[in-house]
């Protein structure tokens, strides 16, 4: 009975959807099985993916528009896309493109390297969000009709990852562009504000905004068609959750998202419902502060490592998030599943927390936060675990508009650990370790504070210049052993999210680097 109330409510549905398609264009009416409706917590700000870096906004932006690469489908390898091949110069300062042939864009302009150069212009002159992702670019030069070479400013062994950003380079129609610029808007920010067009798997057909988009098959679509695909993408913003829960169970979507991380089970016992985690690139870490000489004790980091609970913080995490192995999660190139991983044994903290010379009720420590209900209860399992062998853990919160800054500032002069919960942009070493762990005792606002390590900053700097994967990923390897023996935080939380679909929805594959964006060509309906 489930099964059809569902089926007759996704074709009732359609009926709404088939007269946007006839209106926005006189496309054809697709059948409702090949139509998948996602009830999202969010909204989609703007469509223009070179003025804006939200992540909402690239669940649709990576749906129209390509990049040159992209990471392969479940995994952080870069891999060839609107570019058959690259090279990159020995100064690794020049990147060269050799560009796929015979693509274009849904209006019809040819995709060439004229194209690219003009988007990376478009982008850095726009200088929103996703620049921050093209800012080592110097210029552009169109070698010829299908080669592109971008020229840094910096050697850098991080670029194509940079540019594979959720809010990385996001290709548009230079026609749509240039058709669309007027003399007060030359980057034609106006019209791109609600329309796109690129060269990928699905077009624009409708966006309202605060309700829903639609996008529709790209019948020229340079990939092809071949086997099962969603035909329509519907896309409905749904803010209460217990709303987006009555669609699923109705039938009147097909997939929703920011589950609650309480509800999942509660959700799997839905006929006709499956569960799926995602594991994200996000972490969680407590990091030790060292202008207090306390903290350099060696055995004490080790005693606080020891006692941390990591399996309730886990839970709190929640979506079936797990424990770090490590200060990187396992997806990232170069991530060494050889290190030490702690686990709970207060009888281990208790231990390390005499050889470090201290009895208990004798130490009082303070962290560091910024308030939420997660961190609210990841401090109180934790000052829990510290009770229990004599250890006083205060806590200092903030708001995360005052934390923020505080982080990023030269004045971290308090506090013998913090919080860090950690989204890099893109899934490479250089954004977990060289960003918190390459200090030096002459920079304040470094991470950790009051630290330096000679070898592990010269790893990490001869690591963020060597082109040779191998070798890169052992100097990495290498510099998380440091890391973890030297105990210079506690590596709490590989963060997972969650999403729940009809069980008929497949060919679902999740890119951790990706984190709430879906691969919508992969997918199909099974009948």
């Amino acid at each position: 009975m489930q099964k059809r109330l569902g089926s007759m409510t996704r074709t009732l549905g359609m009926l709404a959807i088939c007269a946007a398609l006839l209106t926005a264009g006189g496309l054809s009416v697709y059948a409702a099985d090949s139509v998948l409706t996602v009830a999202g917590q969010f909204d989609i700000p703007m469509l223009d993916p070179q003025a804006t870096d939200s992540g909402t906004a690239a669940l649709v932006h990576m749906q129209i528009c390509e990049n040159l690469t992209r990471f392969e489908p479940g995994t952080s390898t870069v891999v060839p896309h609107l570019a058959e091949s690259w090279e990159v110069s020995e100064d690794l300062t020049q990147y060269t493109f050799y560009l796929r042939q015979g693509i274009v864009f849904t209006d019809g302009a040819p995709f060439n390297a004229e194209a690219v150069k003009l988007n990376i212009e478009r982008t850095l002159a726009l200088g929103k969000g996703p620049s921050t992702r093209l800012q080592e670019v110097d210029s552009v030069d169109v070698v010829d009709e299908f080669t592109v070479r971008i020229n840094l400013t910096r050697p850098s062994t991080t670029f194509l990852y940079s540019m594979n950003a959720k809010a990385g380079l996001h290709i548009i129609s230079p026609k749509a562009i240039t058709d669309h610029a007027t003399t007060s808007d030359p980057w034609a920010t106006e019209w791109l504000n609600g329309n796109l067009v690129g060269t990928g798997p699905y077009m624009l057909v409708e966006w309202i905004p605060g309700d829903r988009v639609i996008l529709s098959q790209n019948p020229d679509y340079w990939g092809g068609w071949d086997g099962p695909h969603v035909e329509t993408i519907v896309r409905r913003t749904v803010p209460e959750y217990t709303t987006r829960k009555l669609l699923l169970e109705t039938g009147e979507a097909d997939f929703i998202d920011y589950l609650q991380p309480d509800d999942a089970e509660s959700l799997q016992s839905i006929p006709g419902v499956d569960v799926k985690y995602i594991p994200t690139i996000n972490v969680g870490w407590f990091v030790f502060q060292f202008q207090d000489p306390v903290m350099w004790n060696l055995d004490l980091r080790k005693a606080l490592s020891w006692a941390f609970p990591y399996e309730e913080a886990s839970a709190i995490a929640g979506w079936g998030s797990q424990q770090l192995n490590g200060p990187m999660p396992d997806s990232v190139p170069g991530h060494d599943s050889t290190v030490f991983r702690y686990h709970t044994d207060l009888d281990k903290a208790a231990e390390y927390l005499a050889a470090a010379g201290y009895e208990p009720g004798e130490l009082t420590l303070n962290l560091v936060d910024y308030s939420t209900d997660r961190n609210r209860r990841w401090y109180e399992a934790f000052y829990s675990n510290l009770q229990s062998i004599g250890v006083t853990l205060e806590r200092e919160e903030s708001s995360w508009g005052q934390y923020s800054p505080w982080m990023a500032s030269e004045n971290k002069d308090r506090g013998h650990m913090f919080v860090i919960v950690h989204w890099p942009d893109f899934p490479e070493p250089t954004s977990y370790l060289s960003l918190y762990f390459e200090g030096t005792l002459e920079d304040p606002a470094a991470f950790p504070r009051d630290y330096e390590n000679l070898q592990l900053n010269w790893l990490l700097n001869e690591a963020a210049g060597e082109l040779d994967d191998e070798r890169r990923a052992h100097l990495y390897q290498e510099a998380q052993q440091i890391i973890v023996d030297q105990a210079l935080g506690i590596w709490a939380v590989h963060f997972y999210d969650a999403i729940a679909v009809k069980s008929y929805v497949k060919g679902i594959v999740f890119t951790p680097a990706n984190f709430g964006v879906y691969d919508f060509y992969g997918m199909y309906i099974e009948e």
